[in-house]
């Protein structure tokens, strides 16, 4: 019925993995603000909106990306707030719709 995994991290660097997402994530909502506010543009992943959502909210939308990506990987805030910051820079000047689906892998 449950299968058991074995712990493959210590709590202390769990916590601090967790920490370091929920800061990014954290950093994000200004960035999701001022996009949606400034320049129209709604921001998703894979059809979860990120406008008006807390950390928890933004972390478990790019936990449930996992469920649609191929390779079963959860989907990094480390991964998005790169493309965030920089449409943040590019000051789009008409509505736009960002949806965050798949890495880029390079």
């Amino acid at each position: 019925m449950w299968k058991v995994l074995p712990v493959t991290q210590k709590p202390d660097q769990c916590l601090g993995e967790w920490i370091d997402r929920e800061a990014i994530a954290e950093a994000m909502i200004p960035l999701i603000g001022q996009l949606y506010r400034n320049n129209n543009v709604v921001t998703s992943i894979h059809g979860r909106g990120l406008i008006n959502r807390s950390v928890i909210a933004i972390m478990k939308a790019h936990r449930f990306a996992r469920h649609r990506m191929a390779d079963d990987a959860e989907l990094s805030v480390h991964e998005t707030f790169p493309i965030l910051k920089a449409m943040s820079e590019l000051k789009p000047v008409s509505y736009t719709h960002l949806t965050l689906r798949t890495r880029v892998l390079v």
